[in-house]
């Protein structure tokens, strides 16, 4: 379970772009249709056939049906529980690997030593998604997330809220004098 400090507040919460989502889920729903159509197809080629054949191509089709409704369903979840969340303090990113697996990876503002936005192609440059690159000095990995929609547009939330992070910062600026 994700939680704030105290006295930290959420800025944002980022997700990969929709259309990513909606490219994902086109084969699932195409298949589905495929087998719809193939299993009525079947029925009504031999229509004049047996009732269990009629009976066994529907319980095929239910059954595939099913596997698809399921592969739907994990790519939804995936989609919706993959996150970015920008804090005044810190970025906090969760990654979906399975069902019931997630990583959660969190980084402070102050750590943060260079952004990135790559955006290639001609699908995210027209719809404006890509993906995000931060490096840290902490850190030896980088923190990538991937097709996020307004890639240019959250790169400049993450940097207002670093300068917003080392404007506020206790300490810093005040001159000590003995």
């Amino acid at each position: 379970m994700l939680s704030v400090r105290e006295g930290e507040k959420i800025i944002s919460v980022y997700r990969r772009h929709p259309f990513v989502l909606a490219l994902e889920l086109l084969p699932l729903v195409v298949f589905s249709i495929i087998v719809v159509a193939a299993a009525f197809a079947v029925v009504f080629i031999f229509v004049s056939e047996s009732v269990d054949l009629i009976k066994m191509v529907f319980f095929i089709m239910v059954f595939f049906l099913h596997i698809f409704l399921v592969a739907i369903f994990m790519e939804l979840a995936d989609y919706y529980l993959d996150v970015w969340i920008l804090t005044d303090r810190r970025v906090i990113s969760v990654e979906q690997m399975s069902l019931f697996s997630r990583v959660t990876y969190e980084f402070e503002l102050e750590k943060i030593q260079d952004i990135e936005v790559d955006v290639r192609g001609i699908l995210p440059t027209l719809i404006n998604y890509g993906d995000i690159r931060i490096r840290t000095a902490s850190e030896s990995r980088d923190f990538v997330f991937k097709q996020v929609g307004g890639p240019t547009h959250i790169k400049d939330a993450i940097t207002q809220a670093m300068r917003n992070y080392s404007a506020k910062k206790p300490g810093e600026g005040e001159n000590i004098s003995f």
